[in-house]
């Protein structure tokens, strides 16, 4: 299942460069980015942001799997390499917010 409508700063990273992004949702697999010009799909990004009401930031890798046409800025991350307490603390994030995991 997938948080609607959550608004979180992302800082991605990829070899070369860093942007600073809006999460509108967030899944056990993934987030998606919205109002944002789409990367191209295979790219691997490092993604850090601090979930609401938790204690500190969250750092995991992903790959854009998804972007939408041109009219819509957005695409979607698939976490890879996810750490133990990064899941913990999605996990636990996903089920105060209501979401089963």
């Amino acid at each position: 299942s997938v948080v609607p409508a959550l608004c979180i700063r992302v800082k991605e990273t990829t070899a070369s460069e860093r942007y600073f992004r809006r999460a509108g949702n967030l899944s056990r697999g993934g987030l998606g980015l919205d109002h944002t010009i789409p990367l191209p799909l295979g790219t691997v990004v490092h993604l850090t942001f601090t979930l609401p009401s938790d204690s500190g930031p969250v750092q995991i890798s992903g790959e854009i799997v998804s972007t939408a046409g041109p009219e819509e800025l957005r695409m979607g991350v698939k976490f890879i390499d996810i750490s133990a307490e990064a899941r913990t603390r999605i996990d636990a994030y996903l089920a105060r917010v209501g979401v089963s995991v």
